[in-house]
């Protein structure tokens, strides 16, 4: 049996908990056995999504400290392989577990997101620390060929990376046959903070309901984080409350619910790795607008599933329109376009490849 131990920060549902746990259910491999580590204690609902495998759980701090009963527990699994996601899970590994193999997936471009979450100072720092770990690691992957390509430049070898795609799963489309939209439902899942900078978005709606006089619009902003009340503020003082809802948290069936129901997915992201929630959007057929970050040259065709724009209020607002105009044309061909190398159960195939061949 091939045992691969999965350390996270938590089981929060965010982008690397999800791919960490798609790894595990999508596998078909029934000689590898996952177990998941988390630093931190979880909410009932977050252990929930991960009920099907052996997880344990520690009550971390902030910064998590890696005592002797985590070591215990490593040294009674006695794991094939460690597989890291994120910043420290990856630092503790990288000082207490060198015995062992170990993988990290790469989630980041980490000089732009740390410097945007922590400061220059310190998002430069985190950044070589992880380096310094990555690039004594048996494997690194990427989950993007942008984010390969900045960690290459970064120093990491060319021998020690590969890029694998995050995956969803097979989502049903939604009957849209000569569809004609009354109302027009935006919407974005999203954590809320300076860097993913869905308050922009919010501008956008503003522009399109009042001074571009559409009416007839909805925007549901899924997500939760510091910038909550920032934003919350916000569409009050825009007076905007019946035109955006701010959903917070909401459990994974009920986003794909509404992904559903919607009609066009916005994000504008500074910085992003590889945009799991976009892709999401793509699979179930919703064109994207997005911002212009290297790595949605990856994932969306201009004109076909959506726009890459800039980060500009009219540019959004001229692409929103010629979508609009040409819906179900947008519809047919994001459902033609989208990339086969997003589904979860290829992500989960590639990642075993590599397990094996470290066994």
């Amino acid at each position: 049996m091939i045992k691969i131990l999965i350390i996270l920060p938590s089981l929060e549902n965010k982008g690397p908990e999800i791919v960490a746990r798609d790894i595990g259910i999508f596998s078909i491999n029934k000689k590898i056995k996952y177990i998941y580590l988390s630093l931190r204690k979880n909410k009932k609902e977050d252990l929930e999504n991960f009920k099907n495998f052996e997880v344990y759980e520690f009550e971390g701090k902030k910064i998590p400290i890696f005592d002797k009963r985590i070591k215990q527990l490593i040294k009674k699994i006695n794991p094939t392989v460690i597989h890291c996601h994120c910043f420290w899970p990856t630092i503790l590994a990288g000082i207490f577990l060198r015995k062992y193999k170990i993988v990290t997936t790469l989630h980041n471009n980490p000089l732009e997101d740390y410097t945007y979450e922590y400061g220059k100072k310190i998002g430069y720092f985190m950044t070589c620390i992880m380096l310094y770990f990555q690039k004594k690691f048996n494997m690194n992957i990427a989950i993007s060929k942008y984010v390969e390509e900045v960690h290459l430049k970064l120093g990491i070898d060319s021998s020690k990376i590969i890029t694998i795609y995050n995956g969803i799963d097979n989502i049903k489309y939604r009957n849209i046959e000569n569809e004609k939209l009354e109302v027009i439902n935006f919407i974005t899942v999203s954590v809320l903070n300076e860097r993913k900078n869905v308050e922009f978005l919010v501008n956008v709606i503003y522009k399109l309901y009042y001074e571009e006089n559409i009416k007839n619009i909805k925007f549901k902003i899924i997500g939760n984080g510091p910038f909550y009340n920032k934003i919350l503020n916000k569409i009050t003082e825009l007076k905007l409350e019946n035109v955006i809802n701010l959903c917070g948290n909401i459990k994974r069936e009920e986003v794909y619910n509404l992904l559903k129901q919607s009609d066009i997915f916005l994000f504008s992201s500074k910085s992003e790795g590889f945009g799991l929630s976009v892709v999401e959007a793509l699979k179930i057929g919703l064109p994207v607008i997005t911002s212009n970050i290297p790595v949605m040259n990856e994932i969306i065709k201009n004109g076909y599933n959506g726009y890459i724009c800039e980060n500009n209020v009219d540019d959004y607002i001229e692409k929103i329109k010629i979508i609009l105009e040409n819906y179900n044309f947008f519809l047919e061909e994001t459902r033609r376009n989208f990339n086969e190398n997003y589904l979860a159960e290829k992500m989960s195939i590639n990642y075993e490849k590599i397990y094996v061949e470290l066994r």
